[in-house]
Parts: structure tokens; sequence; C-alpha cells
């Protein structure tokens, strides 16, 4: 009994091996086909031209999504769907890879990417995007998709002050594109990018064109993230 016991033991390890070392070969592969950014704005792309965009996002969204369920506990029936999800991306190892993507299409939807967009853009915590101050209430609307905010620095400037979590986040975006980039950071956890593009049922261009797009702007280089006075922003 030991003997077969030892000799699957080596075998199931054998096997991660191999799969370890193809996934890495392309998963490099695939990251410097990310990094071909397409050098125009037209309809028909050239992605000869080498750009740096933000590499790994992916690792950022698992990361935040990891610490917002390390600070408060899956509560709702949407927290729990991402958390499933997240426990699928990294540690479903007894479902095949069309299992554990197929899982993940179908817990993801519209609303739970949309949690994990709060979970990245206010990890360090919430803040107007618009002149940088913490002094916000949240407004209550349960018929919306987005949590709205509205920002009292920015009222007693003079300005409605009011945002939601999409606000000058993303240059431009339709909701659907953004649960395909949650999904493609979720899937990017154990599958290289040509397959993530085909399990989505887009071509590589197509996924890389969707991450180029829809790479948040970088918010710190614009304000600050502390209180202003009203009218030294506005003036």
């Amino acid at each position: 009994m030991s003997f077969f016991k030892s000799f699957f033991e080596w075998w199931q390890s054998k096997k991660d091996s191999q799969q370890t070392r193809e996934l890495a070969f392309h998963q490099r592969f695939d990251d410097l086909l990310v990094d071909l950014k397409p050098a125009t704005t037209t309809d028909e792309p050239n992605y000869m031209r080498k750009a740096p965009i933000e590499n790994h996002s992916h690792e950022h969204v698992m990361g935040s999504v990891k610490e917002y369920f390390e600070q408060k506990p899956a509560q709702t029936e949407l927290d729990q769907n991402l958390k499933e999800a997240l426990h699928i991306a990294e540690n479903a190892h007894f479902l095949s890879d069309d299992q554990r993507a197929s899982s993940l299409i179908s817990l993801i939807g519209e609303e739970e990417a949309i949690l994990a967009i709060k979970a990245l853009r206010w990890r360090q915590g919430l803040y107007c995007p618009f002149c940088g101050s913490t002094r916000i209430e949240r407004v209550i609307n349960p018929q919306k998709l987005l949590e709205t905010y509205l920002c009292l620095n920015c009222q007693e400037g003079g300005h409605s002050g009011e945002f939601d979590d999409l606000t000058n986040y993303f240059d431009d975006y339709e909701i659907n594109s953004i649960r395909l980039w949650i999904l493609i950071a979720y899937l990017r956890t154990f599958l290289p990018m040509s397959k993530v593009a085909k399990v989505l049922g887009m071509s590589l261009e197509q996924a890389v064109r969707l991450i180029d797009l829809m790479t948040p702007k970088d918010q710190s280089k614009n304000i600050a993230r502390k209180a202003r006075r009203s009218d030294s922003y506005f003036s």
C-alpha cells in the first residue's frame, strides 16, 4: 500500500512540476504580448509597437479583493460570490482549468465586478476624485448598481460634489467591459493570457485591447489624497 502511495505522490509531484513549468513559459510569452500596446487609436491597432502598460494588473485586483475580505467578513450574496470566486481562482486545484473558469464566469456578474472595483479603487480608503478630500458621505440609493457619494468639501466650494465608484477612474467603459476586465484578472491567476481570451470568447488582440483601454487612471498623480480648502482647489 505504501508503495502505491509513494508512486502516486511522485507522479502527482511530477505532473504539478510540469504544469508549473508550462504555465511559467506561457505566462512569459503572454506578458510579452500584453506589452504590445496599440500605436494608434484607430480601429486597426498596430501590435508591433511596444509601449509599457500596467503589467500584472490582475495581481493588483486579486490583492485588493483579498485585503477587502481580510478587513470585513462576507455578509451579502455579492460578497460571498466574490469570495468564493477568489477561492476557486487560487485554491481549487482539484478542479480542471475549464471547470474553474466556468465557475468564475457564473459567479462574477456585473455587480460582483463593481464590488471588486470598489475594493481596488478604495484600497487606501474612500476619497473624492475631484479634490482628494476624505470628508465623504454615502448617498443611499438601492436602485443604482453603482454606489453614490457626496464630497462635503466640494459642496462647500459651490460644486455638486457627487460621484460614484467609477467617476474619473476609466477613460471610457461599459459595465460589461468592467466585468470582462475583472474576469481576466481572476482567470489570469491560473491561466495564460491566450487561454483566458479563448475562455471569454475573445481573440488575444481583443483581450489585450480591453486591458489597455480599461487600465485605471493613476489618481495619485493628479490629486493629493487629503482634505483641501475649498477655495484653494476651485479658484
